[in-house]
């Protein structure tokens, strides 16, 4: 037998109508309410809930148990500790817990804390014994739209290939430029400079419908990782 554990502890500043909002979501506890007293208490919800997470007649929590990983054990398992007010007026929170799942997490505070976007937290995972590859952790970044998951144990797997597999490594998709020479492509803006070019892996390269441009496009391959 082992413990295994998932930990957590960042700052979030946000403005004091998000944090009500996230303290309604953190505070409500429907693993250990009956089925049959869920209409009553969604009643009691706030506007802001029943607009963010409008359920159906068989289950008015639908939606609200659609952002956990495990809607059947709806448990945000992390705590909230309020530091006051910024010198900007907002609030400054620690969120913490020794027993969460970042994709819940992170599900909540994009729903509950638009004020507080962009953001992100890093995490750490592990085992009471030492058993080989149940360490690790990673890091999630959070947008109004987007959630992005990166992991230390994907990571050091994709550091390992990249050594001795030139096409394991990832690419950029580049066009020459009469005038400002090479430009990388960016999904949403187009042709542009290196730090803004989208990055692919080789699976989605081959995926990728093809650009058109003055210059044929072509993969570039970039630098292996770590250097």
């Amino acid at each position: 037998m082992a413990d295994h554990y998932t930990k957590t502890a960042f700052v979030l500043e946000l403005e004091k109508r998000d944090l009500v909002f996230l303290a309604e979501l953190v505070e409500l506890d429907l693993s250990n309410m009956p089925e049959e007293d869920w209409q009553e208490q969604f009643d009691q919800r706030s506007a802001r809930f029943k607009n963010a997470f409008a359920g159906s007649d068989e289950d008015p929590f639908e939606a609200y148990r659609a952002i956990f990983s495990d809607g059947d054990y709806p448990e945000p398992g992390f705590d909230i500790h309020c530091c006051g007010e910024t010198d900007s007026g907002r609030e400054r929170i620690i969120i913490s817990g020794d027993q969460i799942d970042p994709e819940t997490l992170a599900n909540i505070v994009q729903a509950a804390c638009p004020s507080a976007l962009p953001t992100g937290f890093c995490y750490s995972y592990g085992c009471s014994k030492l058993r080989p590859d149940e360490f690790g952790g990673g890091f999630v970044l959070i947008t109004e739209n987007d959630i992005v998951f990166r992991g230390s144990q994907e990571g050091l797997a994709s550091a390992l290939a990249q050594l001795d597999d030139e096409d394991g490594r990832s690419l950029v998709l580049t066009t020459r430029h009469p005038e400002h020479g090479l430009s990388y492509w960016n999904s949403e803006r187009g042709f542009g400079r290196l730090a803004d070019a989208t990055v692919f892996s080789p699976s989605e390269a081959a995926r990728h419908d093809p650009v058109i441009a003055n210059d044929e496009p072509e993969w570039t391959t970039m630098p292996r990782w770590p250097q």
